[in-house]
């Protein structure tokens, strides 16, 4: 889910259109995007959305066919109107937002840095932290720490911050591209989850206790003043009982709490308008639709 400021973009997986563009001001389904396909100018699943600087344009990251697409909500074709095929040098990346017109900020699947900005031709540029400053114990494979600090990666409107924030691990990593700085947030349980190694598919992989383990950040959403967070912070299993996370934490780029909301809906994704001072939110369970809070 995506606001750019004029218009609320909803992604959806498994249908024939992707993606779609609604003007919530005059309550108008404009039309959807987003071909699903193989071909040229589509895309075979929406697993991350970007807004672009300019007003009306977006991207949309398809995970599987390691493409980003660039739509405009004002050309009728459902086509995308540029696509970017991530290099091989890229091809460990897992999550990427714009950090320039030309370059990416990432976190990779193998890898032990936090961050990792790449030029969209796969060259390195800079990496930014390390995941095994995180967890005592040694010897733990890369994939293995990357995977229980997984997280959803976004970046502040100018593309000068970058926060991942934890699902299983209650964490927010804020990152000042500018000067280099990364701040370390962490609370309120700030435990490691508890899991195994397990070899079973060839390789390591972390296994999770499911009876133990916590969701915590669901999704972010970032301004120029404050990070938007999506909390759960409750065990795992009730996700089967169709709850999710009814709760905005809010920072700012300190990394300091500057107010919680309370909602009366689960949500599995969210989006901000400052300007107008509203929560968008998809709702958690068996009929999802799209709910509006005030703030």
């Amino acid at each position: 889910m995506l606001w750019d400021g004029n218009y609320l973009i909803v992604g959806e997986l498994g249908l024939s259109d992707l993606i779609h563009i609604i003007n919530i001001d005059e309550n108008e389904y404009i039309r959807t995007v987003g071909e699903n396909g193989f071909g040229p100018g589509e895309i075979s699943g929406v697993h991350g959305m970007e807004r672009d600087k300019t007003s009306g344009k977006f991207w949309v990251y398809d995970s599987e066919q390691k493409i980003f697409s660039k739509y405009d909500v004002f050309k009728t074709d459902k086509l995308a109107v540029n696509q970017i095929k991530q290099s091989e040098g890229l091809f460990l990346a897992v999550d990427m937002v714009w950090s320039s017109d030309t370059t990416l900020m990432t976190r990779r699947a193998d890898e032990n840095e936090k961050f990792v900005e790449y030029h969209i031709d796969g060259s390195i540029l800079n990496t930014y932290g390390t995941w095994d400053s995180m967890i005592e114990e040694k010897d733990i494979p890369y994939n293995v720490i990357s995977a229980v600090h997984q997280g959803p990666l976004k970046s502040s409107p100018d593309y000068s911050k970058f926060v991942i924030a934890g699902v299983a691990r209650d964490f927010i990593e804020i990152l000042d591209k500018n000067s280099g700085d990364i701040i370390s947030v962490r609370g309120p349980l700030s435990e490691i989850p508890e899991f195994i190694i397990n070899h079973s598919a060839g390789y390591p992989m972390a296994q999770f206790n499911m009876s133990k383990r916590y969701t915590f950040y669901v999704d972010l959403y970032l301004e120029k003043e404050f990070i938007y967070t999506l909390y759960f912070g409750d065990k795992s299993e009730k996700l089967l009982g169709g709850e999710l996370a009814k709760t905005i934490l809010v920072f700012d780029y300190s990394g300091s709490i500057i107010r919680s909301y309370e909602l009366d809906h689960s949500l599995i994704a969210f989006s901000v308008d400052e300007d107008g001072r509203r929560i968008f939110g998809i709702t958690y369970d068996a009929d999802p639709n799209i709910v509006v809070f005030y703030f």
